[in-house]
């Protein structure tokens, strides 16, 4: 979820076009004075019961979900996180609709991987190339080395319309795969309208290449809506279990998504998943010969730059939010999450991993490209554009204001926090 290198700024007071100190937009405000003036006419659009949710899904595909495999896992995650939103956040009802919209468009996608798994089990048996990851925390640069290296003829990223809508009608069709992407346009659109000024923080269309967590999301863990709407203990439910199921979910979702043409398709995935950070041993039992780039940002300058982001979403899924319990319950998100992934790459180092420094990649792109072209075996050279090295050096007018202190963030204290972590981690027997 990361977007152009942002400026932090510790000092100066916010200035007034800061996008996530503004109002909610005036269609999430009508939608909400709309919704209560109906009492309880307008209380079924954002229902949020399991069986309600399951039931719809069910009908809308024409089949009844079946119990084992990665489905019990994921009924699990949904649960966890639907329960979380129904009893500890509050939502306005335009928060509550676009997440029971969000929930059923990832249970659609379950069922119908669940049918396509039957009807054409050849799909899922070919093999694909290693794929190569992208992991790093949130606004660490993850989306700008995502677009710039997806450029390269010998790598393949998914785009947004693939992830939001990850399982095509089969068999497959121009036309088929031209309404899929139709449908998510009008998606996007619906939440440009809902959050115009989302492009401040993280610029998305429907062609743009996309983060895999997506990919992840028809298994419940739901990952955007923890930014979205606030349910930090969902992620800390996550980091207690074993998420191979969703991972095995996404290499499926993968091969669904090559075209029938593409069976002798040897470029390799370039998947972009900050949210793998935190489960990476899971990821590893699934891909084991995956290529993993880590970006490194320092953690206080990620995590005010999460907080603002959250708090862009947030302004109209609820009443209220408080930047200082935001910036709170992230900073434990993220030092959990830290501690997690620490621990992996202990436990796995003969996995292909490289580090990428953020300020190294947002001051020496080119460089960057070039050391990391040969690690993964490409030897196609990448030419970083003119103007996309501008961007990432300029730094100008638009950028991604914030400030760290508004989310109640010290970076002397965070830093000691984290200093404490990883001491004890390197304590830990090996």
């Amino acid at each position: 979820m990361s977007g152009q290198p942002p400026a932090l700024i510790e000092a100066a007071p916010p200035p007034a076009t800061t996008a996530h100190g503004a109002r909610p937009t005036w269609f999430p405000r009508a939608y909400n004075r709309t919704v209560r003036a109906l009492g309880p006419l307008g209380s079924g659009l954002g229902d949020l019961d399991w069986q309600n949710l399951r039931s719809v899904v069910e009908r809308r595909v024409g089949r009844p979900f079946v119990p084992g495999g990665d489905w019990d896992f994921a009924e699990a995650a949904f649960q966890n996180a639907l329960s979380l939103y129904r009893d500890t956040v509050e939502l306005t009802p335009f928060g509550r609709l676009i997440l029971r919209q969000t929930v059923l468009r990832n249970l659609t996608s379950a069922l119908r991987l669940a049918v396509a798994r039957e009807r054409f089990p050849a799909i899922f048996e070919r093999r694909f190339a290693p794929p190569i990851i992208i992991v790093g925390l949130h606004r660490s640069g993850t989306t700008y080395l995502h677009r710039l290296l997806a450029r390269h003829p010998q790598l393949r990223a998914p785009r947004t319309w693939e992830l939001y809508d990850p399982v095509p009608h089969l068999p497959r069709s121009r036309w088929r795969d031209g309404a899929r992407r139709r449908g998510v346009q009008v998606q996007l659109g619906f939440g440009r309208l809902a959050v115009p000024d989302l492009d401040t923080v993280h610029h998305i269309r429907v062609d743009s290449f996309e983060e895999s967590a997506f990919l992840l999301e028809p298994s419940g863990m739901l990952f955007s809506s923890i930014f979205a709407f606030g349910a930090h203990a969902h992620a800390d439910w996550l980091m207690t279990q074993d998420a191979s199921p969703a991972y095995h979910r996404m290499h499926d979702l993968l091969a669904l998504m090559a075209p029938p043409e593409a069976a002798g398709d040897q470029r390799r995935w370039l998947l972009k998943c900050p949210m793998t950070t935190w489960h990476l041993p899971a990821m590893l039992r699934v891909f084991p010969d995956a290529s993993v780039i880590h970006l490194r940002r320092p953690l206080h300058a990620s995590l005010a730059s999460v907080c603002s982001f959250a708090a862009v979403l947030q302004r109209g899924s609820r009443p209220h939010v408080d930047f200082h319990r935001l910036g709170a319950d992230m900073t434990e998100m993220y030092l959990r999450g830290h501690a997690r992934a620490a621990r992996a790459r202990r436990a796995h180092p003969r996995a292909h991993w490289t580090d990428v420094q953020y300020a190294h990649l947002v001051a020496r792109p080119q460089e960057t490209v070039d050391r990391l072209l040969p690690w993964l075996g490409l030897t196609e050279r990448l030419e970083v554009p003119e103007a996309t090295d501008r961007v990432a050096k300029a730094r100008g007018a638009g950028d991604h204001i914030y400030r760290a202190a508004e989310f109640g963030i010290d970076r002397a204290v965070l830093d000691a926090r984290l200093a404490e972590v990883d001491q004890r981690i390197a304590q830990e027997p090996a």
